[in-house]
């Protein structure tokens, strides 16, 4: 007969450390914290919202030689916008849904920022119909929004 030793190892190690007190149940590091419109205005990535997250289509897109992401987080219907850009201008960047409902930082507030090469996020919305992920540079006055076709 021969034995795997490995696994003979990982197995004692698993007895010694649960006697010991040392094993800890923990909650999913996926565990969303909200659910429905409780999610709109929230971070995806501190909520668990991102948890199995994509690009919707259209997106990616170049815009303003940066790139736009309409990402979507499927566990809990979740879209929320993602914009790279590639020079130092000031950006505003949102994700909108069907009826009106918008968030940037927070509800109904656009998230501003600028450096170039750096991922910024908006906060996130429910949104189990089309979104749309905007940005708007604010330093040339221009404004791009990628709708979701899928």
């Amino acid at each position: 007969m021969v034995i795997n030793m490995r696994r003979v190892g990982l197995g004692l190690a698993a007895v010694v450390a649960a006697a010991s007190g040392m094993l800890a149940v923990t909650p999913s590091a996926y565990a969303a914290t909200c659910s429905g419109d409780d999610c709109n205005g929230g971070d995806p990535y501190k909520t668990g919202c991102d948890h199995n997250n994509y690009n919707a289509a259209p997106t990616p897109v170049t815009v303003f030689g940066g790139k736009l992401e309409l990402r979507w987080g499927p566990d809990r219907s979740t879209n929320w916008t993602q914009f790279t850009p590639a020079n130092g201008d000031l950006y505003e960047i949102s994700v909108w849904r069907e009826d009106n409902v918008w968030a940037g930082d927070g509800l109904y507030k656009g998230y501003r920022f600028s450096g170039a090469g750096i991922v910024h996020w908006s906060d996130q919305i429910y949104s189990p119909w089309p979104a749309a992920a905007c940005v708007n540079d604010l330093t040339t006055y221009q404004h791009y929004c990628a709708e979701q076709t899928s």
